[in-house]
């Protein structure tokens, strides 16, 4: 995964003034590696790490044309505090911000969290076909909400990945939205 500070910049090149977007992150990292070893993970209340990012990324491209909206995706490890814990939970809150968005057709809609070959820390997924279908609720509710050029800037590692060394990542998470 790119340095969690680092600004977005790839796509600005293709936006213009006038475009909106919004973007998502989980409110809690509860899964980081220590030292670098995916052996050794501690849970965290690391709330800046993926909504930093996206803060970032939405004050580069026109902070006032862009709303981050922060995802409640369990309990606060210190606090106990939340009941978001299921993949479904995660979903709903993203489908209702989607739904009552009632502002311009929408340009960018960024994805900011961990990321799997087959889905995203946020609840999507393709690993069977009740998954594929909640994630083709999204793509629905995109498909209504968004302008067609709608650019889905995926910021979660793997989902790029087909897991069977294919170019372009066919098969994958981020393959599946695209098409």
């Amino acid at each position: 995964m790119s340095e969690p500070n680092a600004i977005p910049r790839d796509i600005a090149a293709l936006l213009q003034p006038d475009d909106y977007g919004l973007a998502f992150a989980p409110r809690y990292n509860r899964n980081r590696m220590i030292d670098g070893d995916p052996a050794r993970r501690e849970e965290v209340h690391d709330a800046d790490y993926f909504r930093g990012s996206a803060e970032r990324f939405c004050e580069f491209h026109g902070e006032s044309r862009y709303t981050v909206h922060v995802i409640d995706n369990g309990r606060n490890p210190q606090t106990q505090e939340g009941d978001a814990n299921s993949n479904a939970a995660r979903r709903q809150q993203i489908l209702d911000i989607l739904d009552d968005y009632d502002g311009p057709m929408l340009r960018v809609v960024g994805i900011f969290c961990h990321g799997y070959r087959d889905g995203i820390q946020l609840g999507f997924s393709i690993r069977n076909a009740n998954e594929r279908g909640a994630t083709d609720q999204l793509l629905d509710l995109l498909a209504q909400k968004c302008r067609p050029d709608l650019i889905v800037p995926i910021y979660a590692c793997s989902t790029g990945s087909s897991g069977r060394n294919e170019e372009g990542g066919e098969g994958g998470f981020a393959d599946y939205i695209r098409d």
